[in-house]
């Protein structure tokens, strides 16, 4: 079963002679299986369990990156949805407008 988390820093050890690459993370919850269901498997929500789910992992098991967005909708601060490929839109959502101009 595939986990998402927050990756908090990346480091090097050796192990059996071998230096390899870690990461400590912190992981989310399992996803709100009602949610899901009702958005047909397109609407990952989770809670944020911050210091309290750290974890080593191998950083060759890091399949993604994604993004995990304040869900605005949710009980608490401490859910979020997950998006997939966020793109320069996402500063829109902070109020961020930037002029471009043609050359």
């Amino acid at each position: 079963m595939q986990k998402i988390a927050e990756v908090q820093y990346f480091f090097q050890a050796e192990v059996q002679h071998v230096t390899k690459t870690f990461a400590l993370v912190s992981l989310y919850s399992s996803p709100n299986e009602s949610l899901l269901r009702k958005s047909s498997g397109a609407l990952t929500v989770c809670k944020y369990k911050g210091p309290s789910s750290l974890k080593v992992i191998p950083a060759s098991s890091i399949m993604s990156v994604v993004g995990m967005v304040p869900f605005p909708a949710g009980e608490d601060d401490q859910e979020f949805f997950l998006v997939e490929k966020l793109g320069l839109e996402i500063a829109h959502m902070s109020g961020n407008n930037e002029e471009v101009l043609e050359e």
